[in-house]
């Protein structure tokens, strides 16, 4: 199989979501701090060659982590789906 025989690596320069983009309340305190920070940990995750399942997990629980301003509703869950399958390929 031709897919056994090339190397993709996948790589973010740059990710510019802000607290709206992502979906979290806009009244909590800190939500661009927030959006920023869930932005450099997608684009570490990704450049450090995690595995979509890896990258899901620690965005996952990085998104509980800030609950507080929404970051563990649907809505962001959805944006960081969008993000997975932009990047990696839509789940088949």
């Amino acid at each position: 199989m031709i897919t056994d025989k090339v190397s993709v690596r996948k790589h973010i320069d740059e990710i510019r979501l802000n607290h709206d983009d992502w979906e979290l309340y806009s009244t909590a305190p800190g939500v661009d701090s927030i959006a920023g920070i869930l932005n450099e940990k997608f684009m570490h995750c990704v450049n450090n060659e995690m595995t979509r399942a890896e990258t899901r997990q620690i965005m996952a629980n990085l998104l509980r982590k800030y609950s507080y301003a929404g970051a563990d509703d649907s809505e962001p869950h959805w944006v960081l789906e969008d993000l997975l399958n932009y990047v990696y390929g839509d789940e088949k």
